[in-house]
């Protein structure tokens, strides 16, 4: 979603945790970003704008293009799935919990009890997965 994400920013996010269970893949056209993105209300980023307080140019220099004009586009957000949840085809699985590092204030309809910011952020999602 950052303007600055590629493959090589995936695998160092991959080596934060090495819980076997954890899976952090590189998806260059956000097509699960995109499907993801209803499950937690994500609201598309130019209904954003105004309420972050952030100009045109601000937006266009921290994140990629077509994900300020396109559909909600999950990001910064680690979604916990039961270990038997599959998605083949069509909708996404509805996740078991998720933690977002998504500011309530800002981005509209993300649930402000799941936000968490560093160690705050990592502990809940130890205990999600630890359920």
């Amino acid at each position: 979603m950052l303007a600055t994400d590629d493959s090589a920013a995936v695998r160092a996010m991959a080596a934060l945790d090495a819980d076997p269970r954890v899976h952090v893949f590189d998806d260059a056209a956000s097509r699960a970003a995109v499907a993801l993105a209803p499950l937690v209300g994500m609201p598309r980023m130019d209904s954003i704008q105004d309420r972050w307080g952030k100009s045109d140019a601000e937006l266009r220099a921290l994140f990629h293009p077509r994900f300020l004009s396109g559909p909600p586009t999950l990001f910064d957000t680690a979604l916990v799935f039961d270990g038997g949840a599959s998605w083949i085809d069509g909708a996404p699985p509805a996740p078991r919990g998720f933690v977002t590092q998504l500011a309530p204030g800002v981005f509209e309809g993300v649930p402000e009890a799941r936000y968490f910011v560093g160690a705050a952020f990592r502990a809940e999602l130890a205990r999600l997965l630890a359920r």
